[in-house]
Formats: structure tokens, C-alpha cells, sequence
């Protein structure tokens, strides 16, 4: 009983999350996504040139076959969500949850016409029991407060401590040399060194953001996450800090503004951090390098960081249609990746990532692609090893539109309420939801197997059989 109950209260914290999230949704957004496994890939990825056990093989393709045939979809609008599994046109399996103002209800195909209602009193009771032993984030309450947010004042504020910051950064400015300097593979007419610490960086910007968190405008922000953070407190947290750090803890920081003969800016911001060997550990070495600035009608931006086991390195090019790309590569002693990630002025996108260690190579290629009714279709391809074919592939749609299968009440619908299966002195209404999910699953399991080929279906009837002995 705990175990179910338990499950049921996941269930609807998760609603609070996605259906505070979904307020303010204009009409439903769906997804629908499909995967399919590729078994001779993953047969040799695994054996390599060698055989494997025809049981093997066979529950291999069992599986394969499972994914083919099902299809998960995914409903969301103001008030309820769901999930669902389908096989073809019949369905293997729904979840919908629902909320209202007495509450949320919890129905499924594996409950036969049975409803669960949660009170609100009893979700408020759920709630408090569970923050005493997690952080929990009320995200309903949260996104109501969000929405009122008024998005055209916090632009102007936000100007003002662009202003602000950039103000005292003039203020810091030295004389600016002139000649040629070659800047992340772009040529410039002029450098500027700007005389700022990185104690005065960052009190600055940490004392710019407390003022700016002060507007009015930001209100609803701080009231929204206040209860779980305080900012203001964080942010003298954080200059009390930087106030005792000593100054050989703090990295040494160069900055510099690179301009053309077009008055484009390039700001340049180094910082290194050294730390002298000791009897137990060698002397080490952090650096991080940040460029960014308007170029050529680009947003241009480069970000590398170094440590004595890692090197990150980021760069983005933006457009002004909103296209971009950026390339991130990642190396470490024992593994790489290289992630290159374009995207056009439509919201379009093609990925391509590459992650190698020493045993093997990982490929993955996403791409995105506007689609009919404000829609977005999708595919990923995981690719293993050498390998030209794609051993996983996941596809689908996602966007606006959609309808809910679920039935929440009318006629056949009996619903109970969650209090009388906390009631352990009365256990008719848990034996009713018992009976009820068993014969769900034995649906589920007809369902599914009805829409597999005959060998398929016969090895999962004995995958089955067998959980029972």
C-alpha cells in the first residue's frame, strides 16, 4: 500500500510542476515521439564478429519489435496532462492527471474506469510531509507569480544596469594603442586595457545585481523563489567572501576592448589562478579566457577554461535573424567530445555531437525541423563504434495541438478519494483499486502482444509468465 500511495504522490507532484509550467499555455501542445533499435548493431557492438545465444537473439529482436510497434504520446494544456502508450490504433496504456479547484484527479487505462482525487487539503498535507525531508519548490504558486511579471519594465531596467555597468567600466578605461591585433582569428586597429581587479569586477557586478533586484519590476521574481532562496542574503554572502578572501586565493584578471576600423567592439576578459606546489600535491594552473562583442553584424562569443585535467572550449556566432552555431569541445585525459550545433533564422536545428574515450566512439546527430500548425519534427541517431547505421533512433513531433483521451468523470467513471486509501482501519477501496490495476495490466499485456509478430509476442508471454513464479 505505501509503495502505491507513494506512486500517487509522485504522480501528482509532478503535475504541480508541469501544470504550473503550463498556465500559460495558449490551446494544448502534444508531443509523439517513436524508437527503434537497430539489433545487428547492437549485436556486434556487444559480440563483435562472434555469435550469441539464439534465446538471446531472439529476446534481442522481441525488444526491437516492442519499440517498433509502440508510439508514446504526451498532451498537456491549462488544467491536465497525459501520457499515453499505443500500439497502432489501440492503446497500451494512459496516464491523465487533472487538476481542479477542489483538487487533482488521477485516472489511467490500467484502472478501468476507477478516478483518484486528491484534495487540495490532502496535496497541501502531501507537500509540507514532503519538504521535511527535500527542498520542495511550490512551481504552481511559482508560475502564478510569474505571470505577473511586467516584461517590458524589467527591459528597461535591466538597459539602465547595462548603462550602469558599462558607465563604470569607461570609468576604468586606459589609453588605447593602436596597430594591428589579431583576436580569436579576427583582426583589429586598436586595443584598450580596461585597470579593474577582479575584486572590483566583482563587486561591481554583484552590487549592480542587488540594486537591479530592487526594482519594482523584479518583485514577483524574488517573491516567486523567496521562500526557497533569499537573494539578497546570497549576494552578501558572496561579497562578505570576496571581502576576507586573501589575495593570493583570487585569480590575476586582464581585460581589454579590441576595435576595428567600423568602431566594432571586441571586450577580451583573461583570468588566472596559479597555486604553488606543496609536499603533497604539484603546482597547478587555471585559466579562463572570455571574448565576446559585435563584429561584423555578429554576435560573437568565445569561452575556453583550463585546468590541469580539463579543457573546455566554446564558441557561438549569432546572426541577426536569430541564426547561430556554436561548437563546444570538451577534453579530458581519457575522453573528448566535439558538439556542433547549428540553427537558422526559423528555429531549424542540426546537431552533430562526437564523444570518444579509449574503448569506443559515441556519434549523435539531432536535428529539428518546422513542421505544419506550429509544429516541430524531430530526430536523434545514436551511432556506435564505426558503424554507418544508426543503433537507436528516436522521431517525432512536437508543438502546438492535441487532444486528451483520457476520461476524468462521467458516466462509468467511479472515483475515490485518495483519504480512503490512507485509511488503513477500511481496505475495500485499496482491494478495489488492486483488482482493478491487475486487470489493467493483463489488458496491457493483450493489447501489446496482439500487435507483435508471433514469435515476439510468444517470447514476451513467457518474459511473462515467469515474473509470476
Amino acid at each position: 500500500m505505501k509503495k502505491m500511495l507513494s506512486l500517487i504522490l509522485i504522480v501528482v507532484m509532478t503535475f504541480a510542476c508541469v501544470g504550473g509550467t503550463a498556465a500559460g499555455l495558449e490551446g494544448p501542445a502534444s508531443l509523439e515521439a517513436k524508437v527503434s533499435l537497430n539489433t545487428d548493431v547492437l549485436v556486434k557492438a556487444v559480440a563483435g564478429d562472434n555469435a550469441i545465444p539464439e534465446e538471446t537473439a531472439t529476446g534481442l529482436k522481441a525488444i526491437a519489435d516492442i519499440l517498433d510497434v509502440l508510439t508514446l504520446k504526451g498532451v498537456v494544456n491549462n488544467d491536465a496532462f497525459e501520457l499515453g502508450l499505443f500500439a497502432g490504433e489501440d492503446t497500451v496504456i494512459t496516464l491523465g492527471v487533472k487538476a481542479a479547484e477542489d483538487g487533482i484527479t488521477l485516472v489511467s487505462s490500467m484502472l478501468s474506469g476507477l478516478a483518484i482525487n486528491v484534495s487540495k487539503e490532502t496535496m497541501e498535507q502531501m507537500t509540507a510531509a514532503s519538504a521535511q525531508n527535500a527542498s520542495n519548490v511550490d512551481m504552481q504558486a511559482t508560475m502564478e507569480q510569474l505571470q505577473n511579471v511586467d516584461k517590458e519594465q524589467i527591459k528597461k531596467d535591466s538597459k539602465e544596469f547595462e548603462e550602469a555597468l558599462t558607465k563604470a567600466f569607461e570609468a576604468k578605461k586606459g589609453e588605447t594603442e593602436t596597430g594591428e591585433f589579431v583576436v580569436d582569428d579576427m583582426t583589429f586597429t586598436g586595443k584598450t586595457p580596461v585597470d579593474m581587479t577582479y575584486t572590483e569586477l566583482m563587486e561591481l557586478v554583484l552590487t549592480s545585481v542587488k540594486d537591479l533586484l530592487a526594482k519594482e519590476s523584479f518583485q514577483p521574481i524574488i517573491k516567486a523563489f523567496g521562500e526557497q532562496m533569499d537573494l539578497n542574503a546570497e549576494i552578501d554572502k558572496a561579497l562578505e567572501k570576496l571581502k576576507n578572501q586573501a589575495e593570493e586565493e583570487k585569480p590575476e584578471m586582464k581585460i581589454a576592448i579590441y576595435t576595428d576600423a567600423d568602431q566594432c567592439e571586441y571586450t577580451v576578459v583573461e583570468m588566472l589562478k596559479a597555486t604553488a606546489a606543496t609536499e603533497e600535491t604539484p603546482a597547478k594552473e587555471e585559466k579562463v579566457y572570455v571574448g565576446f562583442g559585435t563584429v561584423d553584424k555578429l554576435n560573437k562569443a568565445h569561452v575556453n577554461a583550463q585546468t590541469d585535467k580539463m579543457n573546455m572550449d566554446i564558441t557561438v556566432n549569432e546572426k541577426e535573424d536569430g541564426s547561430s552555431d556554436v561548437k563546444t569541445i570538451v577534453t579530458s585525459e581519457d575522453a573528448s567530445s566535439e558538439t556542433v550545433a547549428t540553427t537558422d533564422a526559423a528555429g531549424n536545428m542540426d546537431l552533430v555531437s562526437n564523444i570518444k574515450s579509449k574503448d569506443t566512439n559515441v556519434k549523435i546527430h539531432m536535428t529539428v525541423e518546422a513542421a505544419e500548425g506550429e509544429r516541430k519534427n524531430f530526430t536523434m541517431d545514436v551511432f556506435y563504434g564505426e558503424e554507418e547505421q544508426a543503433l537507436l533512433t528516436i522521431s517525432g513531433t512536437a508543438g502546438k495541438g492535441g487532444e486528451l483521451v483520457s476520461a476524468f468523470e462521467g458516466d462509468g467513471i467511479t472515483v475515490i478519494p485518495v483519504e480512503k486509501l490512507m485509511d488503513s482501519s477500511d481496505t475495500s477501496a485499496f482491494t478495489q483499486l488492486q483488482t482493478s490495476l491487475m486487470t489493467g495490466i493483463m489488458n496491457c499485456f493483450t493489447v501489446l502482444t496482439k500487435n507483435l509478430p508471433a514469435e515476439s509476442a510468444a517470447w514476451l508471454t513467457k518474459q511473462f509468465m515467469s515474473m509470476g513464479k
